[in-house]
């Protein structure tokens, strides 16, 4: 990132906490004017959404009280700079801030009907040639202050979305005229290329590290239109040395789509970004689809590792009747796992002793143990498999033993069908399951080299 951008973000920074101050904590952030909204697009080369309404119209209220507040609409609504505008005076209603309290618009609930006016006034000056304007309307203005998209009328939450996509995606197309050779070709490749030139395109720009590329080029794969070559691309975000990616998927989180959530949060596990965890309980608590449920009971041990938090909600779903989320929790507790973890430890060895002939439920917490490198678990884990008649379940029991007194806790090829057996219901090979095998000297195609990747 050149220093002239990197100060125009300072100053753009500046500007923003001192304009968004006096935004509700759930409200969306209006700008305080038109040309306060174009010097932060110019600066942080983001592209502005003007959203024009008018409060006597049923459209407009409708989009305003239902669409706007719907947490999936305001995510992506906050990819842009906003601007708000009404013709008149309406309802207000008295927030408190940090400089005490203020009247704003009940419709757009963090910004008065006075800056909504003069809003459509300015606009009207930059943009319109008539003073009539139809309403609902919404305007994508770019950094340069030229319209490249518009959509009248009103919408629902997919349109919107989709609409929201469309112009981000026209949006990415211009800003990366500008980019050197080598970045351009990379977002083109995330646009259309396969999915090996997708892989290598996203590792080259999230390890250039320019967060106006990293922008650039999530939202150049919210524009890609098949969701399953978004996942794919999603997915390949899941690597360690990757964590700078952890903020973008974030956004996808919120996505509205659940496969493109359940990628995210697998990703998010192999990237194991802790920042994620508020995320990932809310998500938790609020999702039905027991897949993402699953997966964010795993992701919370890499995640959530050492969070009192997280093990109250793994030690809590330990009792839950499904095998897939028992398994998650207990491979979740390995994380962070020592003596002195007094509720994890009481979790896996009650749970044990309960799976009774569940190979695969009993597999998990034994690797749970293997995580850790404390050599007082010892007497635990040998106290726990003591009885254990299953042959293949004595030998990894060995092996956790051995790897927490220091010795060679190491896996054999011999052991990857259990592995993969203990996985295979999650249609993802784990990497660390991948990782056993490649030390082993194969990976699951049968070839010698390292271990490669799942995908849903």
């Amino acid at each position: 990132m050149s220093e002239l951008f990197r100060i125009l973000v300072m100053v753009a920074a500046i500007g923003s906490s001192l304009a968004f101050g006096q935004e509700a904590a759930s409200g969306l952030p209006w700008e305080s004017s038109v040309d306060a909204a174009l010097v932060r697009a110019k600066a942080l080369k983001r592209p502005i959404l003007i959203c024009m309404h008018w409060n006597e119209e049923k459209a407009c209220r409708a989009m305003l009280e239902r669409l706007y507040k719907d947490e999936d609409v305001q995510a992506q609504m906050r990819e842009f700079i906003l601007v708000g505008t009404a013709p008149n005076s309406h309802a207000q209603v008295t927030v408190k801030t940090k400089s005490g309290e203020r009247q704003v618009s009940a419709l757009f609930g963090t910004v008065s009907c006075e800056v909504l006016i003069k809003n459509e006034k300015r606009v009207k000056e930059l943009w319109f040639d008539t003073p009539q304007v139809t309403v609902p309307q919404h305007i994508f203005v770019g950094p340069d202050g030229k319209i490249f998209h518009r959509k009248l009328y009103q919408l629902k939450k997919s349109g919107f979305i989709k609409l929201m996509a469309e112009a981000m995606s026209i949006f990415v197309g211009d800003a990366t005229k500008s980019l050197d050779a080598r970045l351009k070709s990379s977002l083109r490749a995330i646009k259309s290329g396969d999915d090996q030139d997708r892989k290598e395109a996203i590792r080259l720009i999230v390890e250039h590290g320019d967060p106006r590329i990293m922008n650039l080029m999530f939202h150049t794969i919210q524009g890609i239109k098949k969701t399953k070559h978004r996942a794919k691309c999603i997915r390949h975000f899941g690597y360690s040395d990757l964590s700078a990616s952890g903020p973008y998927l974030l956004k996808w989180l919120s996505d509205p789509d659940d496969h493109i959530k359940n990628c995210a949060v697998v990703s998010l596990e192999e990237t194991a970004y802790t920042e994620a965890l508020p995320d990932l309980i809310k998500l938790f608590k609020k999702t039905k689809n027991p897949e993402i449920k699953k997966d964010i009971l795993r992701a919370l041990g890499p995640c959530g590792e050492g969070s009192a938090k997280a093990e109250a909600i793994l030690v809590g779903s330990a009792k839950s009747s499904k095998e897939r989320e028992c398994k998650a929790v207990y491979l979740s507790l390995g994380y962070g796992l020592d003596v002195d973890s007094t509720e994890a430890r009481k979790t896996l060895t009650k749970s044990y002793h309960r799976e009774g002939k569940k190979h695969l439920q009993k597999l998990a917490i034994l690797l749970a143990y293997h995580r850790s490198d404390d050599e007082g678990l010892i007497p635990e884990v040998q106290k726990m498999t003591r009885k254990e008649k299953n042959g293949q379940l004595k030998s990894i029991a060995k092996k956790v033993v051995a790897k927490l007194g220091g010795g060679d806790g190491s896996f054999k090829r011999r052991d990857y069908r259990v592995f993969i057996s203990l996985y295979a219901d999650d249609k993802i090979i784990r990497n660390e399951v991948q990782r056993w095998l490649s030390l082993a000297g194969r990976n699951n195609n049968g070839r010698n080299g390292q271990g490669g990747r799942g995908g849903r």
